[in-house]
């Protein structure tokens, strides 16, 4: 199955000097969560506090069980994972030049075929931000 993406745009995350995320990356993050104001917060400030780590640190520094190296994927690409979360949730991201790091998508993993179809679509927005 492909997935297509469609004119996508690189954002600024205001609160944050080398965070970035496409376009899209919010709505992702609301398809699996949910609209339900007390869960959005605490998943919100979740993610938050890791990209401040991001933000900072360099990625070698990065506490471990919070963030993955995807093995097999080219250009690289990493997750931000919720050790203790119920939902499971995982946010992709790839790092560009100069410690650049773009917010690709999130997703509730369920099982393992869940990372292979949420890859496939990270490359396919990585292909689209290409083109443009």
């Amino acid at each position: 199955m492909r997935i297509r993406v469609i004119e996508l745009k690189i954002i600024k995350i205001d609160r944050f000097e080398n965070i970035y995320e496409v376009e899209r990356f919010h709505d992702d993050f609301l398809d699996f969560l949910g609209k339900t104001r007390v869960i959005l917060k605490r998943h919100e400030s979740f993610l938050h506090q890791k990209l401040r780590q991001l933000d900072t640190l360099d990625l070698d520094s990065l506490e471990l069980i919070s963030f993955e190296r995807l093995t097999n994927t080219s250009p690289r690409l990493y997750a931000v994972r919720h050790p203790h979360s119920k939902l499971n949730e995982r946010y992709l991201f790839m790092v560009m030049l100069e410690d650049k790091y773009i917010l690709l998508t999130a997703f509730k993993e369920k099982n393992k075929t869940d990372y292979l179809r949420i890859i496939e679509k990270a490359y396919n927005i990585i292909e689209e931000l290409e083109r443009e």
